[in-house]
């Protein structure tokens, strides 16, 4: 029997591990419907690298929580204003047509001229409204993605830029393109609305549905939260790459250039202009940590006092 899942949750890594604790529990035969909301936060892909996706600084002034998923595609910047939708079936048995249908459906009903743009996107007059990624594991397979309703646009233009500073990366990079609220065509629409809608036409399309399951955290922690939390998985997790980084440091410009790998400084290159620097040569003692880039430049500064 088709299920629907709503979090009561704005926790992001909470709902993420929801999402897999329901991937593991797909049953062959139906389609179970995901929604949930999440606070201020920018999602990556698997294979992103933050400092190239996110002005890290704006994130942090702004208490923007960073977070990653274990599907791929591009960062995407959300908060109380998006609704996420996750489409849970066994591996083979979904219907993206009928998913689609899912989609278009609850969107043209509400007037938008709505159309699948390319692998994942869902245009309305021609902007981005919705960008979708695909999971598999264990046998079971998943759809999830946005749906901008009422997203705080000038978060996500400033979130969704990188780092000041010069990086070299293998990893996938975003671009932020044209995009659009549904409010924009809908002035009075809400995600609440907007999930209650997407909920009846699912069972429009796929047919009868059991009752709809509220989860909280008063239900547990679900699975693999504390992953989803760690920087290991959020940070550290992301291809090979390359820092380089100019500091005002003792009457000079001290530049430098990091090579992380799984999270870890490997190598490190260093120079000066000021003749009052003196030897920098201890800066390499940092090859074996750890990248965070605020603990690096305090060192580096302390140092330098």
């Amino acid at each position: 029997m088709n299920r629907i899942v709503v979090s009561k949750e704005t926790n992001p890594c909470h709902n993420l591990a929801l999402e897999e604790e329901l991937l593991k529990q797909a049953e062959s035969g139906s389609t179970l419907l995901y929604l949930w909301v999440n606070r201020p936060c920018v999602v990556l892909g698997r294979n992103q690298n933050p400092y190239l996706e996110c002005d890290m600084d704006y994130l942090k002034s702004e208490d923007i929580r960073l977070v990653r998923r274990k599907s791929g595609g591009g960062a995407v910047y959300q908060d109380l204003g998006n609704l996420n939708y996750t489409f849970i079936n066994r591996e083979g048995e979904g219907s993206q047509a009928m998913q689609q249908e899912v989609l278009l459906g609850m969107l043209r009903s509400l007037g938008t001229d709505a159309v699948f743009s390319g692998r994942n996107d869902i245009l309305a007059a021609g902007r981005k409204i919705s960008g979708q990624a695909g999971y598999c594991e264990g046998g079971n397979e998943y759809l999830h993605g946005t749906l901008m309703v009422r997203v705080r646009k000038d978060h996500l233009e400033k979130s969704l830029r990188p780092s000041p500073m010069k990086l070299e990366s293998k990893g996938v990079r975003s671009i932020v393109g044209r995009v659009a609220n549904l409010s924009e065509y809908i002035p009075d629409i809400t995600v609440k609305q907007a999930a209650g809608l997407l909920a009846g036409q699912f069972r429009q399309v796929f047919g009868p549905s059991l009752p709809v399951v509220y989860r909280d955290e008063s239900q547990g922690r679900p699975l693999g939260q504390d992953i989803y939390e760690s920087r290991d998985w959020i940070v550290d997790n992301c291809p090979e790459y390359t820092v380089s980084q100019e500091l005002q440091w003792n009457g000079g410009i001290l530049k430098l250039r990091f090579q992380v790998r799984e999270g870890t400084v490997f190598h490190i290159e260093c120079s000066s202009d000021s003749l009052s620097c003196g030897d920098i040569a201890w800066i390499r003692e940092l090859e074996g940590c750890g990248y965070d880039r605020e603990q690096v430049v305090k060192i580096i500064m302390e140092r330098g006092k």
